[in-house]
């Protein structure tokens, strides 16, 4: 019987893919064997070895039968974005094409947000050129990267078949095959089986790589609760932020980044404290601390925090601004164009989420973390 391709019948893909996800399909058993062997090396650690993501590539292109794998993780700097990791079993001219667009691109160069991607492309298989024909104006051929890095390298006709593997909304890495031909229902079978076992290798890999700086940036950084905060490198590499601090770059990117690029050289500012990081074991950085300037900013700290901590939908974080602002409920209503009925029911979600009984209570707590 011929191998299905994605394309011959989606609904079928669909219910395959929630299936192997639920690490409930049954595959043939060669397919069975070479998955338990490599399941078994992401699963062994040998401290101080290379990535998982190295040493797995032949096997996995192999169990595939793609053309090439690859694996990568975009690192946002003061300046234009980089490569946490990068491997690629084809050629280097593609990862070079890559790296030098990436060098320039704007802060969503890709098709979904480059280090916290959206819930639904976390950790699921996706046959990404199809998504992009889909929902990009013109197609995946009026995308920048297709001209600046596909087309010059006549690769433009590779379709991937990718996953995000992600640590809750982190990303750890774009992983997956490149192929010349149609994605089958069998590949993507194959690769999410291995997502599971790969976030939890990655997970400790990153948490290896990082510990150390993290736990010492998270004990600074409490004694500054609410004020917009970065992680640094010496070279420039922004290792974390908080709520606010990511607030703060949508709002005004440019600006953040040229006082971020002075911090990441040590430089003093009025704008911003500079307090030193170092740990045994990994490289010097900064944690930056942004001094608010005007009541209406730190209020609106205030709520970036609230909405990250309590995990709020748009709607709910409007109404919170408006709560805040001291509008009644028959305002909100009008503010938003939606009903007072609705209004109270996102009020109460509020309350249940800040575990507090009244308004003047969760207006009191909100504010306070700024402090």
């Amino acid at each position: 019987m011929p191998q299905r391709s994605l394309d011959d019948d989606s609904a079928f893909a669909r219910i395959v893919v929630r299936d192997a996800e639920d690490g409930r399909v049954r595959f043939e058993a060669e397919d069975r064997g070479r998955l338990a062997e490599l399941t078994d090396a992401i699963g062994t650690l040998h401290i101080g070895s290379p990535s998982i993501l190295v040493a797995i590539a032949p096997a996995t292109r192999e169990l595939l039968e793609v053309d090439d794998v690859m694996s990568y993780c975009p690192s946002e700097h003061v300046e234009g974005w980089g490569f946490r990791h990068v491997h690629f079993t084809g050629s280097s001219r593609f990862v070079d094409g890559l790296g030098d667009y990436l060098g320039s691109a704007p802060h969503r160069f890709a098709f979904y947000n480059p280090t916290r991607p959206e819930a639904h492309q976390r950790n699921r298989t996706i046959e990404a050129i199809a998504m992009v024909n889909r929902t990009e104006p013109g197609g995946f051929e009026a995308t920048p990267i297709y001209q600046k890095v596909f087309a010059p390298l006549k690769m433009e006709r590779l379709r991937q078949l990718r996953t995000l593997i992600c640590d809750g909304p982190s990303l750890l890495t774009w992983f997956g095959g490149l192929q010349d031909r149609a994605v089958t229902v069998r590949q993507h079978r194959l690769l999410s089986a291995l997502i599971r076992p790969l976030q939890r290798r990655l997970s400790v890999e990153r948490r290896l790589a990082d510990g150390g700086l993290a736990t010492a940036a998270l004990e600074a950084a409490i004694e500054h609760t609410g004020s917009p905060s970065f992680v640094v490198s010496r070279t420039g590499r922004l290792l974390a932020a908080n709520a606010s601090g990511r607030e703060l770059l949508e709002q005004d990117r440019a600006t953040t980044r040229e006082l971020l690029a002075l911090a990441a050289r040590g430089r003093a500012h009025a704008s911003f404290e500079l307090v030193p990081l170092r740990e045994p074991g990994t490289a010097a950085a900064w944690l930056v601390l942004m001094r608010v300037s005007t009541a209406e900013q730190s209020i609106a700290r205030c709520e970036a925090t609230a909405a990250e901590r309590w995990t709020l939908t748009p709607r709910q974080r409007s109404v919170l601004k408006l709560l805040i602002g001291g509008d009644s409920n028959a305002r909100i209503a009008a503010s938003l164009g939606i009903g007072e009925r609705a209004v109270e029911l996102h009020v109460t979600a509020l309350l249940d989420r800040a575990g507090l009984d009244g308004r003047a209570a969760l207006v009191a707590c909100v504010l306070s973390m700024r402090r």
